[in-house]
């Protein structure tokens, strides 16, 4: 949606502060005309084109005009800003690819990685003493490996719901999700979940202090649980006969995606709407390995797996209907890995026969 930059919209921004993050740095603020993008789970879901002033005014109020800090801002994900040329704090310009660099370690399982804020990265992995271990990037060099303890089964599955925060899921030996959690200042004590989990587990957060976590149960069923900002909700059975771990995704707020290889080998996917859950529906194909699904937008997923010929497949959401299977080709060995970094644009990450790491991006 198009807007101009009028007070009521200008209110989105200015009248209520502290829950999502602004990404976007900025000098003195001058007059000029630049974007604002309100993003809720979506690139440009809102747009305007405001003054520095007008955008200054709605959503700082009386301050000298240098932000130094992440400022929050409600109902958005993310906000996006295309400054003035004079900005004094520029976003980074990918020109190139960095080389390989070793980050040491000795890891027993793929590791996972998530951002919670701009030039930060924090890496998860299991050791080979069964334990979590961490590593991180603050933006100007890489913190050592830390050990998390615990006694873990699986690879670990991370999410971020706000700044400084990390939310660390596993099974333990027991075959119980294990959870840990950074909250900004110091790492909260393992604790059990319970259940009795087959898979791996995914999680996703479509809110700040909101958690769903799934995973399959010994009745191969997909099987849910929740943090709904006070209290954990109990395990609670979504259905289905499913062969491979689940995926999820959130696309906006509210909205959970849900996809699995069911026991023909097809692709299967449920959805919560924010009232209720649909029925699980088949999405075709034959699938050889996990699906990744990713989204960019409100209206847009996109899913990936690899074929029983070991190409890379797509499928695609647009917001209307489901697109048909396409392959990508490749012969690849390791099911895909997928990110969106910006609206229309994925990267997409699988080994190939010869071990090494291949990429092929989309945008």
């Amino acid at each position: 949606m198009n807007y101009t930059c009028s007070p009521s919209w200008l209110h989105v921004l200015g009248a209520q502060i502290n829950v999502f993050a602004l990404r976007g740095w900025f000098g003195d603020i001058t007059p000029g005309r630049f974007s604002a993008y309100i993003d809720r789970g979506s690139f440009g879901a809102y747009h305007a084109t405001c003054s520095a002033t007008e955008i200054h005014s709605a959503a700082f109020g009386e301050t000298d005009g240098a932000l130094v800090s992440m400022v929050h801002v409600a109902q958005a994900d993310e906000v996006m800003m295309a400054v003035p040329d004079d900005n004094r704090f520029p976003l980074p310009d990918p020109a190139s690819w960095g080389g390989w660099e070793s980050l040491g370690g000795v890891l027993e399982s793929p590791p996972r990685v998530v951002a919670w804020g701009p030039d930060r990265l924090d890496i998860f992995a299991m050791g080979p003493d069964s334990a979590l271990w961490h590593r991180w990037w603050d933006g100007t060099a890489w913190g050592g490996w830390e050990w998390l303890g615990g006694a873990i089964v699986s690879p670990p599955e991370v999410v971020s719901w706000d700044t400084k925060r990390l939310d660390v899921f596993a099974l333990g030996t027991d075959h119980t999700v294990c959870h840990r959690w950074w909250d900004g200042t110091a790492w909260g004590s393992w604790e059990s979940l319970g259940g009795v989990l087959t898979s791996s587990v995914t999680a996703a957060s479509w809110a700040p202090d909101r958690l769903d976590v799934f995973g399959l149960g010994e009745d191969h069923a997909l099987w849910h649980r929740w943090w709904d900002g006070t209290a954990w909700g109990g395990w609670e059975s979504l259905g289905g006969t499913l062969t491979s771990p689940p995926e999820a995704v959130s696309r906006d707020e509210d909205r959970l995606d849900i996809f699995g290889v069911g026991t023909d080998n097809a692709l299967w996917h449920r959805w919560w709407d924010g009232s209720s859950w649909g029925g699980w529906e088949s999405l075709g194909g034959i699938l050889g390995s996990p699906p990744k699904a990713v989204s960019w937008s409100a209206n847009r997923l996109d899913i990936f797996a690899l074929g029983m010929d070991s190409a890379l497949w797509h499928r695609w959401w647009d917001g209307t209907a489901w697109g048909g299977w396409e392959s990508l080709g490749g012969v690849l060995t390791s099911p895909p890995d997928a990110a969106a970094w910006a609206a229309n644009r994925l990267g997409i990450f699988a080994a190939g026969a010869d071990s090494a790491l291949w990429h092929r991006g989309w945008g």
